[in-house]
């Protein structure tokens, strides 16, 4: 079965443009993550416009609510998925996981620059609306972690990142080992009830904590 019927439609020619299309998106995606890299453009901008937006996701573009808009804020309101991926590929590059990890929740991470903390993160429960809140001065004692900005740009390990690594490869090499002998489904099992194990001990954890603050 063709993917189009009709007799005039050229399926490879359709493939190459999409291909060819999906390349210039990638190519325009790292020039823009290189600029936000190498200049601080886009976090000073992020600054400024945070001052009188201090909470706002890339579908106010779509709204009548920021009449103010001017060209540049659009784009930059449009460059915020790009923004979150850098962040996001930078912190799992480090084994920094999202605060209140959920399938279709708001994924999120605490950043700073020039002692400016943000949220940023994106809600995936409808459709993906990538959103930045400026943590008000009130607010920042409560935050118990967060990335530096500078350590995305300067691309800098934090620390145990590569202890990490070493140990999860051993970890790996371990699994190996073991597939040589017990079935691969026997080790997946086993590994998941562990870790479901370590979970649900974590939690109780946390619900004793809150207990003794109250």
């Amino acid at each position: 079965m063709k993917f189009n019927e009709n007799p005039n439609f050229d399926e490879k020619k359709y493939f190459e443009e999409l291909n060819k299309n999906f390349k210039e998106e990638k190519e325009r995606e790292n020039k823009i993550i290189m600029e936000m890299k190498t200049t601080d453009n886009y976090i000073n901008w992020l600054e400024k416009f945070t001052l009188k937006h201090p909470i706002f996701d890339d579908y106010i573009i779509n709204t009548a609510d920021f009449p103010d808009l001017e060209p540049k804020d659009i784009e930059n309101i449009n460059n915020l998925g790009i923004f979150f991926g850098m962040i996001d590929a930078y912190a799992k590059e480090n084994y920094i996981y999202p605060l209140d990890e959920n399938e279709n929740y708001y994924v999120k991470y605490f950043i700073k620059h020039n002692n400016v903390y943000y949220l940023i993160g994106y809600d995936n429960i409808y459709c993906t609306a990538y959103r930045v809140e400026r943590v008000p001065n009130e607010k920042i004692n409560e935050i118990n972690s967060y990335i530096e900005f500078k350590d995305i740009q300067y691309n800098k390990s934090q620390p145990n990142a590569d202890i990490i690594k070493i140990q999860l490869a051993s970890l790996s090499n371990m699994i190996y080992e073991y597939a040589n002998r017990i079935p691969i489904q026997a080790i997946k099992e086993k590994v998941e009830d562990t870790i479901l194990d370590i979970e649900e001990n974590l939690e109780k954890e946390k619900v004793k904590v809150k207990v003794k603050k109250i």
